[in-house]
């Protein structure tokens, strides 16, 4: 990542390895366990000097505010992986009605009254359904509160071009107390690490976020780019578990699940 400001600056000497910065778009970025790959350095142009470096951070922390390493401020922890819908294999969570025609003009025309006009319903309908049910499981550990959600999403508001939900199971750690970054993420990386066993595979990490809290202020979101992640191995031929292939599953055997887990 390349780095530059007006003021001279040092990445050789980084209290905590860590940066704080700010982009283009006003989003304040925090730099984790860097290495300097170049410089620091000097140019100048029109009279103008700067210094510069180039540094590989190990996670990016971006979002409204700042975190430093050792800032206790994190209060949940959220990461998504390429074998959650296998992993909670919630079928019932999403479907179609088969028949929609009875229910088609009472749910096409509920929010008439936004949209100023009736909605014009046809002999051919199609209803397409989130139950609405987040939570597929929960269970109290050593490591915190763990539980896997539904967060679906909407394609478009609407239009010809079509609409649709598209969903990401996320497994989030409440740790019921607030923790530095990398006790959180060590923390993370043990669940990853049982979800893995009864994937049997690795687990490549799709999205990562950090809930964090404050006295002056309410919750927030951070999300993070892990430089070196966890990823699956594409060159070893695994191919993806079947719902079945797994060791425990969370949605039908909850109880078992949830008790291996607290273990």
């Amino acid at each position: 990542m390349y780095l530059h400001d007006k003021d001279e600056f040092s990445t050789l000497t980084l209290p905590k390895q860590s940066i704080r910065g700010v982009l283009h778009d006003l989003t304040k970025v925090s730099l984790i366990q860097c290495i300097t790959k170049s410089g620091p350095g000097h140019a100048a142009q029109d009279g103008q000097e700067y210094c510069f470096a180039t540094v590989f951070p190990h996670f990016v922390v971006y979002g409204t505010n700042h975190i430093g390493p050792d800032e206790k401020k994190i209060a949940k922890i959220h990461f998504a992986t390429d074998d959650g819908t296998t992993l909670f294999y919630d079928f019932d969570a999403f479907g179609f009605l088969l028949d929609a025609r009875p229910f088609i003009e009472e749910i096409a025309n509920a929010n008439a009254h936004v949209h100023g006009r009736t909605i014009v319903t046809g002999p051919n309908p199609e209803i397409l359904y989130f139950a609405g049910k987040r939570e597929i499981f929960a269970a109290d550990t050593v490591l915190g509160r763990v539980f896997a959600s539904h967060n679906p999403r909407h394609s478009s508001l609407g239009g010809p071009s079509g609409v649709g939900l598209k969903n990401t199971i996320f497994v989030t750690i409440d740790f019921g107390n607030l923790l530095a970054f990398q006790e959180s993420v060590a923390r993370m990386f043990t669940v990853l690490r049982f979800l893995e066993m009864v994937a049997g595979r690795r687990q490549t990490i799709l999205g990562l976020d950090l809930e964090t809290q404050s006295r002056q202020q309410s919750s927030t979101i951070l999300h993070v780019y892990w430089s070196m992640g966890p990823k699956d191995d594409p060159a070893g031929g695994e191919e993806k578990p079947h719902p079945s292939d797994v060791l425990i599953d969370a949605v039908r055997q909850p109880n078992e699940f949830t008790r291996v887990l607290s273990n």
